[in-house]
């Protein structure tokens, strides 16, 4: 008898919650005819409709991707192994089948296109290696990029200008990614180079690991890329699986 008296009692709280929350639906319908409300969710929608230009795909790069430029002063650098993390936008990808060398980033090897949805070429990426010792008893007020990237820093008519533009902006035990510009004039006139300054420069991106020996370079056509998609990508950016050169007994 006590257990049907408890069923029932149930019930009948159950009910009294239903019928309280009836009129508090109806008043969440009502609300959503009010113009007010309906403008703000056709906002919100908008918004997550242009929130979309800067949804970012992750892609792993195995490097060495390729043996373009593989001699025999730069072994070293082709068994050098490592995985690098990266995100991309979205519709922009890497090309893995990509052949550039002697094209792509001077001074760096294994080159890969970045491209968009057409197959066109937006940008590349590339590897090298660099003298960590070098750096072992340099504080950060020593600290000149150039030691690092001394290979795609010096160039008089393609370079990174790290010298110049070395935005940090992301530091962490294991590796340190900056932002610069790539200065590239091999391909304009002596007069058209008067007229090539800064705003006209590529983004660059260069990254480097603090446990191996390797960096890498992004260079991002400036007509492609927001700073916001640049910084985005370049905050992504995460070494793996490093494996050290094995030793060459020949």
């Amino acid at each position: 008898m006590n257990n049907e008296r408890l069923l029932f009692s149930i019930g009948d709280i159950a009910d009294k919650y239903i019928t309280e929350a009836e009129p508090k639906t109806a008043k969440v319908v009502k609300l959503f005819k009010k113009p007010l409300v309906l403008v703000a969710a056709v906002a919100v929608f908008l918004l997550l409709c242009a929130f979309t230009a800067y949804v970012v795909y992750n892609h792993i790069i195995a490097f060495p991707v390729n043996e373009d430029g593989k001699a025999d002063y730069n072994l070293h650098i082709f068994d050098t192994a490592f995985t690098l993390s990266v995100d991309l936008p979205e519709g922009v990808s890497i090309d893995f089948d990509s052949t550039l060398f002697p094209n792509g980033i001077s001074g760096v090897f294994s080159n890969v296109a970045i491209i968009n949805t057409d197959g066109g070429m937006v940008g590349c990426v590339g590897y090298n290696v660099y003298d960590m010792a070098q750096l072992s008893d340099i504080s950060e007020d020593e600290f000149n990029p150039l030691m690092i990237y001394n290979q795609i820093g010096l160039g008089a008519h393609y370079s990174f200008w790290v010298r110049e533009k070395y935005e940090v902006v992301n530091a962490t035990d294991e590796w340190e990614t900056a932002i610069t510009y790539v200065y590239n004039d091999l391909d304009i006139s002596p007069e058209e180079r008067m007229d090539y300054t800064e705003d006209k420069y590529n983004y660059g991106i260069v990254s480097y690991c603090k446990t191996l020996p390797v960096y890498v370079a992004f260079d991002f056509k400036k007509d492609v890329f927001t700073q916001e998609q640049i910084e985005t990508i370049a905050k992504s950016i995460a070494f793996a699986h490093l494996t050290p050169s094995p030793p060459r007994t020949s």
